[in-house]
């Protein structure tokens, strides 16, 4: 009895082990600011920070007035998997493959399907914008 209990806490640590390995997954390719659209027009549509220490800033368009979402990140898969801060429920979305833009109208190189929608990177930067969602200029 003793052995078998100490084979499956064997096993529970090693599984352990791997689930964080495997949600402490970050493509590079992924770090950056990321907008729902191509362009920018009267204001800004949804937009994704993803900075490399697994943090993430969810800004909602401009106009919606609603607050920015803050907390960690990871990828499963094919799956993105966001813990907003103080929800014990991480948000679940389909994620595609960051792609080169081949439209040449568009200025921005890499885009990506999060969810529903397609994000354009418009920079590798992270810390262009303070949790309110607007730009800093230093």
């Amino acid at each position: 009895m003793k052995k078998t209990l100490i084979i499956v806490v064997s096993v529970l640590i090693v599984l352990g082990i791997c689930l964080v390995a495997v949600l402490n997954f970050r493509p590079k390719s992924l770090i950056g600011s990321w907008h729902a659209s191509p362009s920018v027009s009267a204001g800004y549509l949804e937009r994704f920070v993803f900075q490399s220490s697994s943090a993430y800033i969810y800004y909602p368009s401009e106009e919606s007035g609603s607050d920015s979402i803050t907390g960690k990140w990871s990828v499963v898969g094919k799956v993105l998997i966001l813990f907003e801060k103080g929800n014990l429920l991480p948000t679940v979305m389909n994620i595609g493959e960051v792609e080169t833009e081949t439209d040449k109208a568009i200025v921005y190189d890499k885009k990506i399907k999060i969810g529903e929608n397609t994000y354009w990177r418009y920079t590798e930067e992270t810390n262009l914008w303070n949790v309110k969602g607007d730009l800093i200029i230093e």
